[in-house]
């Protein structure tokens, strides 16, 4: 048991680096799929983690059932998070 904690241990970086880099391919794969940007696109325009994850909760907000006004309120109500993501969008189209 021992040998395998060793192991654990010199090895923790590699392995926590390869389940991060798994992780950042499948978030990029899920947000791909679900918009119009390529892979590549995401991981250009929204390297960190934390971005990926608003822009997955910005595009929640948008496609959900409720109407304008409650989709806007709700982005209102997390500009700041969001504010971010709308202006790397906006620069992408425009």
């Amino acid at each position: 048991m021992s040998q395998e904690l060793d192991k654990l241990v010199e090895n923790f970086d590699h392995i926590s680096a390869k389940a991060k880099q798994e992780a950042d391919n499948e978030v990029g794969d899920k947000i791909s799929s679900a918009t119009r940007l390529s892979k590549s696109e995401v991981k250009e325009l929204f390297p960190k983690r934390e971005d990926q994850k608003k822009l997955a909760e910005l595009m929640q907000i948008v496609k959900s059932a409720d109407n304008h006004n409650k989709k806007v309120n709700a982005i209102v109500k997390r500009a700041e998070d969001f504010g971010g993501i709308v202006v790397t969008l906006l620069n992408k189209f425009v």
